[in-house]
């Protein structure tokens, strides 16, 4: 599971405060240039309208409007979920509102809400009233993020993918909420983050220009992973291509419970238990068996978070792991 260093509870209130007052001063500066180009960019595309301001709950439950760079179609912004998350199909981004929010830069503009002391660099991310109430129904203790102010950067967004469940990325905030901050580990944090940001902001546009470029990405990622499944008995099944939720072995089926094994280059091994269903030569349905495997399976295989997956150190290898021979370059549906 994810290993967090930092919590979100000061032990001091007021250094807390001019801690982040004066971080945030540092990240407007150095983010100006981006302010200017991305401003001007919008303006000359999408007209004045640059920012957007909308309705989320702070600390205490206190609201606040929370600043972003506009990247709808406002013509077409009615066509939202009722939570007002976008549907993968809804196609009511701009063509400069696609690439801000993939890049997560539409985000900059809550360096303001810093300053102005409704957030912290980091917390919990701001949540809508209406989404706030769903989510209180449905998951125990969601309501001690209320506890802290929300944060431009949250763990639960930089660590974790869009499909990862909402019960686990609860439970995380729960444990946040209750851990005291490291001020050299947030940094530690904000550095990482501006760079994965910085990093996939440059590749995108480079992938616009030069699409081989991508297609060269996504191949090199495919080589990253490697999978096994190991079933009842200890058998164990290399799989030669994953797609989601399917899957294809290399020899034999499986019908039920099983372990995914999914391995890096340098000896890390993620177990994620999955309910499999299949025949001889055809692919298997894969259903995740619990939240942790569909954190990992959306995280290492499917997902793009913000902070991608480290490659693990090299440790000495348990009987288990030294027996795994799974072949390298696992076919993935980014490809």
């Amino acid at each position: 599971m994810l290993r967090c260093s930092s919590g979100f509870v000061p032990r001091n209130e007021s250094i807390h405060r001019a801690y982040n007052l004066i971080l945030g001063l540092i990240l407007l500066a150095l983010t100006l240039q981006f302010f200017v180009v991305i401003g001007l960019a919008l303006l000359l595309t999408q007209g004045p309208r640059i920012f957007y301001a909308g309705e989320r709950l702070g600390r205490g439950r206190k609201p606040f409007n929370i600043y972003k760079f506009r990247t709808l179609d406002t013509a077409k912004a009615a066509r939202l979920t009722r939570d007002r998350v976008l549907r993968a199909d809804d196609n009511i981004e701009t063509p400069l509102g696609k690439y801000l929010r993939a890049s997560r830069l539409d985000e900059l503009p809550q360096i303001f809400n810093i300053i102005k002391g409704d957030m912290n660099v980091i917390g919990p991310r701001p949540t809508r009233p209406a989404l706030a109430a769903l989510q209180e129904a449905e998951n125990p203790h969601y309501d001690v993020r209320f506890a802290v102010r929300p944060g431009l950067i949250g763990h639960t967004q930089a660590y974790m993918c869009h499909g990862s469940a909402k019960r686990l990325r609860s439970k995380l905030n729960y444990m946040l909420c209750r851990s005291h901050v490291s001020y050299a580990a947030e940094l530690g944090i904000v550095a990482r983050v501006g760079y994965e940001v910085l990093a996939k902001s440059a590749r995108l546009i480079l992938w616009r220009v030069f699409p081989a470029l991508e297609r060269r990405h996504n191949a090199a990622l495919a080589q990253d992973w490697a999978l096994e499944i190991v079933a009842d008995a200890g058998r164990r099944h290399d799989v030669v291509s994953f797609d989601g939720d399917r899957l294809q072995l290399a020899q034999g089926y499986v019908n039920g419970p099983a372990t995914l094994l999914i391995k890096t280059r340098s000896g890390g091994v993620r177990r994620a238990q999955v309910t499999l269903t299949g025949t001889e030569g055809k692919a298997h349905t894969l259903s995740p068996a619990n939240d942790v495997a569909r954190h990992y399976i959306t995280r290492y295989l499917l997902g793009d978070p913000v902070v991608p997956p480290r490659p693990a150190r090299r440790r000495a290898a348990s009987e288990q792991d030294a027996s795994l021979h799974v072949p390298f370059g696992v076919r993935r549906s980014a490809e």
